[in-house]
């Protein structure tokens, strides 16, 4: 998965790391959220080149875009800021179980 992310026109350069991605089996729960499998992907440190990847950090997202390639599929990003990760870029889709190979659908049972 490469990660990228386009500043606005007059913006300073971006440094993407710290990227991740993992299917999410969600069982019914008390604290509601939501159930199903999802894959889900990001990066936890999207900022503005030279700038500490550190919580509260929000100017990094003002202007900015993230997109996410794998092969042919290009998917945005939405900003996922929180107290403890203000530099988060995420997405999650649900996921057909059946169209997982044999040996997920086994361990997701």
């Amino acid at each position: 998965m490469l990660l990228g992310a386009a500043p606005s026109a007059r913006a300073a350069p971006i440094s993407v790391s710290n990227g991740y991605q993992f299917l999410d089996h969600r069982s019914p729960n008390f604290l509601g959220i939501g159930e199903g499998v999802l894959q889900q992907f990001g990066s936890t440190c999207v900022v503005l080149a030279g700038n500490p990847c550190a919580p509260r950090n929000l100017i990094n997202a003002v202007g900015t875009s993230v997109s996410a390639t794998q092969g042919a599929s290009t998917l945005p990003l939405s900003f996922a800021a929180s107290a403890l990760t203000s530099n988060h870029w995420a997405r999650a889709f649900e996921v057909n179980v059946e169209e997982l190979p044999a040996q997920t659908r086994q361990v997701l049972a």
